[in-house]
């Protein structure tokens, strides 16, 4: 068993006696804490992510569309691989979650379209569990099966040690995201381990700050590295009076996906709308701080949840 194996089983194993933890501190003792916190949480597969999870026994049924361009110019590397500044899985956690698997060469493929349904589950207080397929419609909709690792699942998991306490103490969560191979020619298994703090203040203000770590085992794709890291800073807060309506913003510097690639800086601006207490619409767009070859140009992600038993 391989290093990089041991930390995708041990963020999953980490996650999970979590999870059992609280199930047993649930049964055995009761407490009471103030806290700051509206219980508002981000629904959108944005760059940040939030240490709320969703209320115990609710379920959501989420529905995105994303599109990106990369960047303009000829082979990363002269591999015959194509433009890699291109973004096959827009822009959900970067790293291991995407699929622009070409196998020829294919300059300037700029555009790319992906539509994904994700379920989410909260089990029991502070635990938040999701199941994510992203599909590759392709380059401007040519969905030519060319991509390694089209159609995989991920599976996700987040456990929230404690809520925001009010003064200077955020709320902190874990998550560990799993990539399975169940998509075309895929391979390996890919992680990524999340710390998240999220703070409230004042006038239902937020800030977030996210550190993580990802492991990328597979083969779907050359020069991947096989350890990747990124930060994470943003803010959200109402739009309007009652709050039905927040902004996003979020600014993230992570490590390059390939080896001999430069670091990204990213900037995302995004709202979401709580249309019914049941239905959400957000969208967010993503725009490049710098000029590198993985770095994108522009993204935006249109998103839509419906909670199925609230």
């Amino acid at each position: 068993m391989t290093m990089r194996s041991i930390c995708v089983l041990g963020a999953a194993a980490l996650l999970t006696s979590a999870v059992a933890a609280q199930e047993m501190e649930s049964t055995t003792v009761t407490t009471t804490t103030t806290t700051t916190s509206s219980g508002y949480s981000l629904f959108a597969p944005l760059n940040i992510d939030d240490a709320n999870p969703i209320p115990a026994g609710q379920i959501d049924l989420r529905l995105r569309y994303e599109y990106a361009t990369g960047v303009d110019g000829g082979d990363r590397d002269d591999d015959g691989w194509g433009d890699d500044g291109n973004w096959g899985d827009g822009f959900f956690g970067f790293g291991f979650w995407g699929s622009r698997r070409d196998r020829g060469p294919h300059n300037d493929r700029d555009d790319d379209h992906v539509i994904a349904s994700t379920l989410v589950w909260g089990p029991c207080p502070n635990v938040e569990v999701s199941l994510d397929l992203p599909i590759n419609l392709g380059d401007g909709g040519n969905a030519d099966g060319g991509y390694d690792g089209n159609a995989d699942l991920r599976l996700g998991l987040l456990y929230r040690f404690w809520e925001d306490q009010g003064d200077w103490v955020p709320a902190f969560a874990l998550s560990s995201k799993l990539r399975l191979p169940t998509g075309d020619r895929s391979s390996g298994v890919d992680g990524e381990l999340r710390a998240i703090l999220t703070k409230e203040y004042e006038s239902d203000l937020r800030s977030h700050v996210n550190g993580f770590v990802t492991t990328a085992n597979g083969n779907n794709e050359p020069d991947t590295r096989y350890f990747q890291w990124g930060l994470v800073i943003g803010m959200d807060g109402p739009l309007c009076a009652d709050g039905a309506v927040r902004w996003v913003a979020d600014y993230m510097h992570r490590s390059s996906e390939h080896f001999g690639a430069s670091n990204m800086n990213v900037l995302e601006l995004g709202s979401e709308w709580t249309m019914a207490q049941n239905s959400k619409l957000g969208m967010s767009a993503q725009i490049g701080l710098d000029d590198h070859e993985e770095t994108p140009a522009f993204g935006l992600k249109l998103n839509y949840s419906y909670s199925l038993n609230y």
